[in-house]
């Protein structure tokens, strides 16, 4: 407990009234229904995007040197905000459900279950907390660079190198693993989702269209706007009836 105490603690006040402003904008309405799991992902990185803008922007406020906002009335508005924006939360994630299911109606999906919120906050925090560890990991091992280096070089060359050495092998895993996995949950979801939307057209009995049994090109190959082009085709009797004359 205690330790849990001392992480809430060291967290940012200003981070934490940004992040909260940016969850509540992550869920509200879009033009795609997402399950629990991609939308709680989404959500906790957007929420560190807004605790990253907070703090950096704190950060640099006191780098410069700015007189810093204290006492009383900082503590007091900084309760108010936080107070409102939890308030605000609580009230989107009761909402979410409801916009959820008005684009899954018009879509013709299943509505989503109750624990919907609940299983959203679950890996929304989840996602939130591990990358905060791996971003203070990420400040550890650089510290800890640069003392060893400063040890054989002058000090801001040290700084220097180490950022860039730890900063590149940042980046060598975001790329390879968590953007190539994003990527490839992304790709199975939509893909999925294609799936749920195309099952209303038929497989073409004219063996000359597209996808058709001895069509190069399988049906379940041709995404949802190809099978409504090749159902949706125009005809011989369509296009004599446009034209006035026999095609």
């Amino acid at each position: 407990m205690r330790y849990i105490l001392q992480f809430a603690g060291s967290l940012s006040a200003i981070g934490l009234i940004l992040g909260l402003a940016f969850f509540c904008i992550s869920l509200t309405p879009s033009l795609l229904p997402r399950n629990f799991i991609v939308q709680g992902i989404l959500s906790g990185i957007v929420f560190i995007t807004g605790y990253g803008v907070g703090w950096s922007g704190h950060w640099i406020w006191k780098f410069m040197e700015l007189k810093e906002f204290s006492g009383r009335l900082a503590q007091l508005v900084t309760s108010v905000l936080l107070t409102i924006l939890f308030a605000t939360t609580i009230y989107t994630l009761n909402q979410i459900i409801t916009w959820q299911n008005s684009i899954r109606l018009r879509m013709e999906m299943l509505p989503i279950e109750t624990a919907y919120p609940f299983s959203l906050s679950c890996i929304a925090i989840t996602t939130a907390l591990i990358i905060i560890l791996l971003l203070r990991l990420f400040r550890s091992a650089t510290s800890r660079s640069v003392r060893i280096i400063n040890q054989y070089l002058p000090r801001r060359f040290a700084i220097v190198l180490g950022c860039t050495v730890v900063g590149f092998l940042l980046v060598f895993f975001v790329n390879g693993v968590i953007v190539k996995s994003a990527l490839h949950t992304m790709d199975e979801s939509f893909a999925a989702l294609n799936k749920i939307l195309d099952s209303e057209y038929e497989q073409p009995k004219d063996n000359r269209a597209s996808g058709s049994l001895k069509s190069l090109i399988s049906w379940n190959d041709i995404g949802r706007n190809g099978k409504r082009f090749v159902a949706d085709r125009p005809t011989k009797e369509r296009i004599s009836t446009v034209l006035g004359v026999d095609a």
